[in-house]
């Protein structure tokens, strides 16, 4: 079934600090093969700051 979820996915996020467990390697190589991104729960947020500071500052400047 999670492989199953993980085909219908656009991103899979990844939680967590330390990525050791055989389990999740294997799902990223998976979501690699189906070219489906995989990031962590740190770089949507770091994604989600940078984006937050653009809008409050009135965007990038040019």
């Amino acid at each position: 079934m999670a492989r199953d979820m993980l085909r219908r996915s656009h991103v899979l996020i990844i939680c967590g600090g330390v990525v050791d467990g055989g389990a999740v390697k294997n799902e990223i190589a998976v979501a690699q093969r189906l070219n489906i991104t995989a990031t962590t729960l740190d770089g949507i947020l770091t994604v989600k700051g940078g984006q937050g500071e653009q809008e409050e500052h009135g965007g990038p400047e040019n």
